[in-house]
């Protein structure tokens, strides 16, 4: 399974996938229909998987993830949404000292 972290906001959606070579490729895409397109082309493209393949996680944002976890599944992915809280201390049992969009997608990756 081809694990992908999204740390979503309003506008945008910073995702991470961790290659098996442990390399990581990002992206940022819009929050709306075209970006969640292109955030599915660029998944498929980068992991050579089908989409049921994909499993996208992604922290409970209030209601900016929504559109999106139900999105996910109507296209035939898998999607994990997961409590903030313990991706904060997740993050923070890695020794990560520094809290951005990016590394929280990479975070969420893992």
């Amino acid at each position: 399974m081809n694990i992908i972290g999204i740390d979503v906001s309003k506008a945008k959606l910073d995702v991470a996938w961790l290659s098996e070579n442990n390399k990581i490729k990002t992206k940022v895409v819009e929050n709306q229909l075209t970006g969640w397109q292109e955030l599915m082309l660029w998944a498929k493209t980068h992991t050579q998987a089908k989409v049921q393949q994909l499993h996208f996680v992604m922290e409970a944002t209030g209601v900016y993830h929504e559109n999106l976890a139900t999105w996910l599944p109507d296209n035939r992915a898998n999607e994990s949404i997961v409590n903030p809280a313990h991706v904060k201390y997740y993050a923070q049992s890695l020794g990560g000292k520094t809290k951005n969009d990016k590394k929280d997608s990479t975070v969420l990756a893992r």
